[in-house]
């Protein structure tokens, strides 16, 4: 969750217009609600404490450029800002630098230079921009096991560059934003622009699945010709799919809540999978390549894995922040998600939903009154009511809508308030109850809880001839499905035996 101590929604523009959140349809309510995990970092604002009203914080400070240089800068920018600043790893970082020398000769533009930001992000993923800059997330490294794997990640995105892939999309989406825009002025249809919209997505969608098969195509064309394994990728495209299973519990809910099926218009993992090792059939056959494993899982021994401490962690149904100094538990059954604007839950079927966000507001403005401002799409707000949380301040709300119903919480702690939001398709009295027992654990933290609140890290441990992936994973605490994620982490098979010798990623806390 948002560590800026500010209320963390998704856009507003326009001083009548509520936040996306509040914004949600009914039908689709906590469906685009969890969505929204998977959004865009620049479609956030920040709720300052001067005000209760939503104003934009524009980043000060920054040095002034022009022209294309400025246009760099300010996509930097929102990089960082979206995937929680950059991440220090001496040894990984020196080494991807390395590997991008290695890469760039291989490539049909030799001259063109690159430079690799590791963003502090559990999420997987990696972003290119026009101009050569490269993001990889640390969540993304956690599940790389060798150099020829990061390097077939570069390859990839290295691929978007040479292949002009960002400008053609952009090109793509001015055409369709101008045909919506012109259908709905010249012919004062709004209903049939929304259509040409949703039907433009679906193209584009369309088009960045070709996107994808073109950049794995060229990336392991590219490993090969620079001297890596050209396997890499496939070994990587597995890992990535095996962690999905694990960790991706909202794919569901964000093509649904989007009203689109994504599946048919975008690359499934499966079929990069089969391509990636079609392609590297042409390259060679596997093994001929020194993939430097050892070397680089010494690189990432210490990475932090999962939630930086900025933004909480966390464990189980449980949402802990050591530095606001706050923890709650969730409803039985619901799998929680943080990411830098709130922390989400999801129970299996999407049946029920959480949010759990923060504001600052004025002191005078009573928690009622706050409730009342920020509605669920605009539905009205019954049995407002005061209550009390382990000594703090609180109230709370209740909004039915067509299909879903919201119990509202909102607690003082200081100068912030904390909102609970939960969800729920069939509510009750006793799903009530369950949504007020779970508000109820909502606390101040020890200070002890939060000097020994520390983030999980890769541990890289050398296999003895008496380990197997349940023994190694049994000592890794604080995560869901540990057997799951050993292997996911380490590129294995169900019923893989380890090597004696071998290095292994593990996680601890």
């Amino acid at each position: 969750m948002c560590s800026n101590e500010g209320l963390c929604m998704m856009r507003v523009t326009g001083g009548s217009r509520r936040p996306n959140f509040s914004r949600l349809r009914a039908r689709a309510g906590a469906l685009a609600l969890v969505a929204g995990l998977g959004g865009c970092g620049t479609d956030l604002l920040v709720i300052g404490p001067q005000t209760d009203k939503p104003t934009v914080e524009l980043p000060s400070g920054a040095p002034s450029v022009s022209g294309a240089e400025s246009v760099a800068a300010r996509e930097h920018q929102r990089m960082l800002q979206a995937f929680g600043g950059e991440y220090r790893a001496p040894a990984a970082q020196q080494m991807m630098a390395g590997i991008l020398e290695r890469l760039r000769a291989g490539t049909d533009l030799p001259g063109t230079s690159y430079r690799v930001t590791l963003l502090n992000s559990g999420l997987v993923n990696a972003f290119a921009l026009p101009d050569g800059r490269l993001y990889v997330t640390r969540g993304l490294l956690a599940l790389t096991n060798d150099v020829s794997e990061v390097a077939s990640v570069l390859a990839h995105e290295i691929a978007h560059v040479t292949a002009q892939h960002a400008i053609e999309r952009q090109e793509l989406e001015s055409r369709s934003v101008l045909v919506s825009r012109v259908r709905a002025e010249v012919l004062n249809n709004p209903g049939a622009a929304q259509l040409v919209r949703d039907q433009a997505q679906v193209a584009i969608a369309s088009f960045s699945r070709n996107q994808e098969l073109e950049a794995d195509q060229i990336g392991v064309k590219t490993l090969s010709k620079s001297g890596f394994d050209p396997y890499g990728a496939h070994r990587f495209l597995v890992a990535m799919e095996r962690n999905a299973e694990i960790v991706d519990k909202a794919a569901e809910a964000r093509a649904t809540a989007q009203g689109l099926d994504f599946s048919a218009t975008h690359p499934t993992t499966p079929e990069r999978i089969n391509q990636a090792l079609l392609t590297a059939r042409q390259h060679g056959t596997p093994g001929l390549v020194e993939v430097e494993r050892t070397r680089w899982l010494n690189a990432l021994n210490g990475l932090i894995y999962g939630e930086d401490s900025n933004e909480g962690f966390v464990r189980g149904r449980t949402f802990l922040h050591p530095r606001l100094g706050i923890a709650f538990t969730a409803p039985e059954g619901f799998s929680l998600e943080n990411s830098a604007q709130a922390v989400l839950g999801m129970t299996p079927g999407a049946t029920e939903a959480l949010r759990f966000d923060s504001a600052r507001i004025p002191p005078e403005k009573p928690l009622e009154d706050f409730l009342q401002e920020n509605r669920i799409d605009g539905l009205p707000l019954s049995e407002v009511r005061s209550l009390s949380v382990n000594g703090m301040t609180a109230a709370t709300g209740l909004a039915v809508g067509t299909g879903w119903t919201f119990r509202i919480f909102a607690v003082r702690m200081g100068a912030q308030v904390y909102r609970l939001i939960m969800a729920s398709r069939s509510f009750s009295p006793e799903t009530d109850e369950r949504f007020l027992a779970s508000f109820n654990t909502f606390r101040r933290l020890s200070p002890e809880e939060q000097a020994n609140a520390r983030p999980l890290r890769l541990a890289v441990v050398t296999a003895r001839s008496s380990d197997t992936p349940e023994s190694l994973s049994q000592r890794m605490g604080g995560i869901e499905k540990p057997l799951q994620r050993f292997l996911a982490l380490n590129g294995l098979e169900a019923g893989a035996q380890l090597q004696s010798g071998r290095l292994y990623k593990t996680i601890v806390d």
